[in-house]
């Protein structure tokens, strides 16, 4: 167990951790470990933290898992239901426009703060730095918990996603089959096991980012070609960029598509995924601002063209919406590609495939957001999720917990039809809130003068600015129920997720992570 780490099962601190009123000093180094420093260890070392994971990430490797977290092409066909029914194909087409304009402020707030402090922990370890007096560590805490929990309902809502997905292949090939939400479960569970399984293997994980990157590009390029070439019908123009097709229940146009935009916020869900490779590429101070633009870019490139082309070949938009399957993009594909079971399956199963490689990404993604926050004890049994296993160089048991709790969450797709719509919006609610507190503390005069190689002054205020106002807004819109009247099967339970953490935490706060939880005193 390194230095870092708990002793036996207790929260006591080990020597070279003692912490006084919730602040730490740095991890000490050995002479002879210091002979060997790279700029980007002493850096490390200066934050407070000892070196424990290799950096053998090169900056295309890392856009390619930034690229397969965010998977924005993805979440276009992942919330596809979600954004048509509630808003229509304007929500969707002109969503994915608004939502990636606010996001090259997200990224332009997050470049400049890891330029200047690149740290696995990103959002919460700013805080640390950024907040003033005893406002610190209640926020850092807050702060790593939103953070994680975002990860973790990330990679629920895929598996439940790709569940229904199966499930509506097997409805569309063997009609006589009863869809049962519990089919569901059990199949995301199994991508769950197989994912984590995956991700023990570090070689696998980056040989299946680059494989990976590769496939989600050519699986979206052939939707893009082969979806509207081989539809004999296609919509006007007027539908593409004119239609509020409400079908939601509520009575107002403007609020059906302000709630509709959940679609397009989703598939620029947890833009800040590079950030948390900060201790595994070389130089992230510079990298990482390139692989968060970098991820925008491509998001928008693959997204918005085939948000476009699918509502070009959406030609019986009730028959989509309500289709036995459960999946409506599904039945786009079978009416497109002229009513051929086959064609549909093949083209599904493509994307299937596609969604497996982008759980590998975001298996990796939560278990470093578990590992850097448990090195600053924010976790019960912190001893454990901080560990980096000697031989496979991952953090085993904070991979391990995070695919666990993504079982035990998806668990709500048995409980609710639209339990994916509620797992998208703790996608987008809890990073915003992430990027909310470093945001506002960064403006504040005492951080004028916390820079990095990357800055964009005037610009980077501004961004901030902006980056507040949206997550804000976020947070606000996407609590409310996506369907009217609200039952207990269609209701929007992204509250009582938000209830049930925030609960959980002000306890752990109560009890243990007040005293426990630490701020690494830099050097």
């Amino acid at each position: 167990m390194d230095s870092a780490s708990l002793e036996g099962g207790g929260e006591k601190m080990s020597d070279d951790h003692k912490q006084v009123d919730g602040r730490a000093r740095p991890e000490s180094v050995t002479m002879g470990e210091q002979k060997d420093l790279s700029p980007d260890a002493a850096r490390l070392i200066a934050m407070g933290y000892k070196p424990q994971m290799k950096r053998e990430l090169s900056t295309v490797q890392l856009v390619g898992v930034a690229f397969m977290v965010t998977a924005s092409w993805l979440g276009v066909t992942g919330g596809f239901s979600t954004g048509v029914v509630i808003g229509g194909s304007a929500s969707l087409v002109y969503g994915l426009i608004i939502v990636a304009f606010f996001n090259i402020f997200f990224v332009t707030t997050l470049s400049e703060l890891v330029s200047a402090m690149p740290n696995a922990g990103g959002q919460y370890y700013w805080v640390t730095k950024l907040a003033p007096g005893r406002l610190a560590r209640p926020s850092a805490y807050f702060t790593g918990i939103c953070n994680l929990s975002g990860g973790i309902i990330a990679s629920a809502g895929a598996t439940v996603l790709m569940g229904h997905m199966v499930l509506g292949v097997a409805k569309l090939a063997h009609p006589g089959y009863v869809i049962q939400q519990w089919h569901a479960y059990l199949i995301g569970l199994a991508f769950n096991f197989s994912t984590f399984i995956i991700n023990m293997n570090k070689d696998h994980v980056a040989k299946g980012v680059s494989i990976g990157m590769f496939v989600n590009i050519i699986v979206c390029a052939a939707v893009i070609i082969v979806v509207p070439a081989v539809s004999t019908s296609h919509t006007e123009a007027s539908f593409i960029f004119g239609s509020v097709e409400n079908i939601s229940g509520w009575k107002s146009k403007g609020m059906a598509f302000l709630v509709g935009l959940i679609n397009a916020n989703y598939s620029f869900g947890l833009i800040d995924t590079a950030v948390h490779m900060a201790e595994e590429i070389t130089e992230p101070e510079k990298n990482i601002p390139k692989a968060l633009y970098l991820t925008v870019g491509i998001g928008f490139v693959t997204a918005w063209p085939l948000a476009v082309l699918l509502m070009y070949c959406m030609t019986d938009f009730d028959a989509i919406v309500n289709t036995e399957t459960g999946v409506p993009l599904l039945e786009l594909f079978y009416i497109s590609l002229r009513r051929s079971q086959a064609g549909a399956i093949v083209m599904m199963s493509l994307l299937i495939v596609a969604w497996t490689f982008a759980l590998v990404a975001l298996h990796a993604y939560q278990s470093r957001i578990c590992w850097s926050f448990a090195r600053d004890n924010g976790l019960p049994f912190s001893h454990l999720w901080s560990r980096v296993h000697p031989k496979l160089n991952i953090p085993l048991e904070a991979l391990m917990l995070c695919a666990s709790l993504s079982g035990i969450l998806s668990i709500l797709c048995v409980a609710s039809t639209t339990a994916f719509n509620s797992l998208a919006a703790g996608v987008i609610i809890f990073p915003s809130l992430t990027y909310t507190l470093p945001a506002a503390y960064s403006l504040l005069p005492r951080n004028k003068e916390i820079k990095g190689p990357f800055n964009l002054g005037l610009f980077g205020t501004v961004s901030r600015v902006m980056t507040i106002c949206f997550c804000l807004f976020a947070v606000v819109i996407y609590s409310f129920p996506y369907v009217m009247p609200a039952t207990g099967s269609n209701m929007n339970y992204v509250s009582a997720i938000i209830a049930i953490i925030l609960l959980g935490s002000i306890m752990d706060w109560t009890f243990r992570a007040r005293r426990h939880f630490t701020i690494r005193e830099s050097e």
